[in-house]
């Protein structure tokens, strides 16, 4: 067994250890219980996920809370200079997303003209930019497409007073037209030739 530390031995001496149990304890009987919990599902069983969602968020971070939202979305974080092994952090992540992006290459070089033409048009459609053009946009899109919906539906059938009501204004119309008719005859039998 390796020796320990003289930070474990303190931490050991001055009893830290059982403190921080019944912190952690206390914790998570009296304050986990009243926070707000992720909204998303266990892919394994599809129970509810009991977790405690990211602050501001509705999901935890294994169903995605920590994912950047907002106008930070896809948009590549880079690490802080201020943080520690900043440029080591800067580093994985350009090579990573350099990975990805050949990674993204090799996948749409197997598509077929139907699916990149598919992917593109997602592309174009979900473009990375600020959350209330892309709520606007959102909106935009369940609009057109219940007007899309309403456009497309049957016309429903009269009810029994409209029905009569518009019999009624076809006959009018009729004969409207009928003595419209029979008085421009009569213009034209009175005439002569001469007048």
């Amino acid at each position: 067994m390796a020796e320990r530390t003289p930070r474990q031995k303190a931490w050991a001496s001055h009893g830290l250890k059982e403190v921080g149990r019944a912190v952690l304890d206390r914790f998570n009987k009296e304050v986990r219980p009243h926070l707000p919990k992720c909204n998303g599902t266990s892919r394994s069983t599809g129970e509810p996920c009991g977790n405690p969602a990211v602050a501001g968020k509705q999901k935890c971070r294994w169903h995605g809370g920590a994912v950047p939202s907002g106008d930070e979305w896809h948009k590549l974080q880079y690490p802080a200079a201020t943080s520690k092994d900043w440029q080591r952090k800067l580093n994985e992540k350009l090579k990573r997303a350099e990975r990805d992006r050949r990674r993204k290459e090799r996948r749409l070089a197997k598509t077929t003209p139907e699916q990149r033409a598919k992917h593109q048009e997602w592309q174009r459609s979900h473009k990375p930019g600020s959350k209330a053009e892309r709520q606007r946009k959102r909106a935009d899109r369940k609009i057109a497409q219940e007007f899309k919906a309403l456009t497309e539906q049957p016309e429903r059938p009269a009810s029994p007073e409209l029905a009569a009501l518009q019999a009624h204004a076809a006959y009018l119309e009729a004969e409207r037209d009928r003595y419209r008719a029979l008085a421009q005859a009569e213009q034209q039998a009175t005439t002569g030739v001469f007048d």
